[in-house]
C-alpha cells in the first residue's frame, strides 16, 4: 500500500497550521518529533481517569496508574526486543541515561571509555566529567571525512586501548549517517569491552533489537519518538543494571520496612527510578511507539528517503550551497545539513523562519567535538518526520533558491 501522508497527518493536531496566512512548515523533527494524538489522549487518560501515584497508594486512582504504568513498561521493552521488563529504567531522557552510566556504573581509575568524535554533547560530556573526577580515561576515534564511522581505526583503537566501555551513537543527528553498532558491539565485546548505544535519533526509521544487537545498555527518549517531553528510556542488561550505584535515592527505591534501622532496597529498576515518576509521559511513549509500529518503521524510513533525495538533487542546483556528510541521500536517513557560500547558518535559518514559514534548525546541533576537532562553520539542518510532505521540502527549496542568490 502507498504511503499516505495526508492520512498520517490526521494524527498530529500541531501539523497544519499557518501563520499569517501562510502555511507553518515543520523540519525540525531530529531536534523534536511532533507528538501524536494518542500519546496526548493517553496522557489525558491519566490526568481524567486515575491521577494516583504509581506504585504507593492502594486506592482506586493507585492500582489503575500502577497498572498503566507497568503496561507501558511492558510495551517499551517489547518495542526494543528486551528480554523484560526490568531491562527498562524511566529517565528524563537520553542525556540523563547516558550520565547514569557515566555516574553509577563501577569505573575504576585507569579504565577507559572509548566515543568517536561525531558523538551529540550528551554522550561527550559525561565521559569527559568522569575523566575530571575519577581519572577514567577518555579515548576518541576519528570518523570519515564524509561522516561515516572508520571501522578500521575503531578495531586499531580497541587492541591499544582495552576499554572498559564503547559508547557510541547509533544514528548522527547531525548529518543521519547511521554507525554499524552491530560490528562496533561484536568487535568490542572480542576485546572485553562493554557497550552503550546512544539510539536518540533510531526509533522513528530503525527497527532496535537489544537482543539481536546484543548492547550492554541503550538509551532514546521520548520526545524524539512522537511522545511526550520529558521522558528518557535507560535499557541495560539486568546483571549489569544491579551492578550500578544508586544515582539518586529517595522514595519508591526502598521497600515499607526498613531493618535494623536502615531502608531495605527495592530491586532493578525502581531502586534507580527515585522519587514519583512521570507516569502520563510514560503512558504517552508507550503509545507514541505503538503509533510508530502502526504506521511502520520502514515505511517511514522509505518516505524520509525520498523527501531527502527529492530535497538533495534540489538543493545541490543552488550555487555556493554544499551538504555536509555522504554524497548518498540514503545515508542521510531523515537529516539533510547545509551550507551557503557567504552567508552564516544562523542568517540562513531566520531568513527562512521570517520569509516562508519553514522551521529549521541552525549552528552546531550540540556536536562540540566534530567542530572542534574538524572544523567549518555552522550548518542549516532540515529533517523530515512520518508528516512531512513533498509540498513543505517544495517550499524549503524554493525559500534556498531565494535566500541564496
Amino acid at each position: 500500500m502507498a504511503y499516505d501522508v495526508n492520512e498520517v497527518r490526521k494524527q498530529f493536531p500541531a501539523i497544519g497550521q499557518s501563520f499569517n496566512g501562510r502555511p507553518l512548515v515543520y523540519l525540525d523533527s531530529a531536534c523534536t518529533t511532533v507528538i501524536c494524538q494518542a500519546a496526548i489522549d493517553e496522557q489525558l487518560r491519566y490526568y481524567t481517569q486515575f491521577p494516583g501515584c504509581v506504585g504507593r497508594a492502594d486506592h482506586r486512582f493507585g492500582q489503575l496508574a500502577t497498572e498503566a504504568w507497568e503496561q507501558s513498561r511492558e510495551k517499551i521493552a517489547s518495542f526494543l526486543n528486551a528480554r523484560s521488563a526490568r531491562e527498562i529504567v524511566i529517565t528524563k531522557n537520553t542525556t540523563e541515561a547516558i550520565n547514569l552510566i557515566a555516574d553509577a556504573f563501577p569505573f575504576e581509575e585507569g579504565d577507559a571509555v572509548l566515543i568517536s568524535d561525531f558523538e551529540h554533547n550528551s554522550n561527550t560530556l559525561p565521559w569527559r566529567r568522569l575523566n575530571a573526577r575519577r581519572g577514567v580515561r577518555l579515548v576518541t576515534v576519528r570518523i570519515n571525512e564524509d561522516t561515516t564511522f572508520n571501522l578500521e581505526r575503531f578495531y586499531t583503537a580497541l587492541e591499544k586501548e582495552r576499554p572498559r566501555l564503547v559508547s557510541t551513537l547509533h544514528r548522527s543527528n547531525l548529518t543521519g549517517v547511521e554507525f554499524p553498532v552491530k560490528e562496533i558491539i561484536a568487535a568490542a565485546h572480542n576485546a572485553g569491552a562493554l557497550v552503550m548505544i546512544d539510539a536518540a535519533q533510531s526509533p522513528l526509521t530503525m527497527k532496535i533489537d537489544t537482543q539481536d544487537w546484543d548492547c550492554d545498555f541503550l538509551a532514546f527518549s521520548s520526545h524524539k519518538a512522537l511522545g511526550p517531553s520529558g521522558v528518557g528510556i535507560l535499557y541495560g542488561k539486568l546483571p549489569l543494571l544491579e551492578q550500578l550505584e544508586r544515582f539518586l535515592v529517595g522514595g519508591g527505591t526502598v521497600t515499607q520496612e526498613w531493618k535494623d534501622g536502615a531502608p531495605v532496597f527495592l530491586g532493578v529498576p525502581e531502586q534507580l527510578e527515585a522519587g514519583l515518576q512521570n507516569a502520563p509521559g510514560v503512558m504517552g511513549l508507550a503509545a507514541a511507539l505503538g503509533q510508530i509500529e502502526s504506521i511502520g518503521q520502514d515505511n517511514i524510513a522509505r518516505h524520509v528517503a525520498s523527501l531527502n533525495n527529492f530535497t538533495t538533487r534540489r538543493l545541490l542546483g543552488i550555487p555556493g550551497l554544499s551538504i555536509l556528510g555522504p554524497d548518498d541521500s540514503e545515508k542521510r536517513g531523515m537529516v539533510i545539513s547545509f551550507r551557503v557560500s557567504g552567508m552564516s547558518a544562523k542568517s540562513v535559518g531566520s531568513r527562512l523562519n521570517e520569509e516562508a514559514n519553514v522551521m529549521v534548525r541552525a549552528g552546531k546541533h550540540c556536536v562540540g567535538l566534530y567542530f572542534s576537532t574538524w572544523g567549518g562553520d555552522d550548518v542549516v539542518r532540515a529533517s523530515f518526520g512520518p508528516y512531512t510532505t513533498h509540498d513543505e521540502c517544495e517550499a524549503l527549496c524554493e525559500a534556498m533558491e531565494r535566500i541564496a542568490k
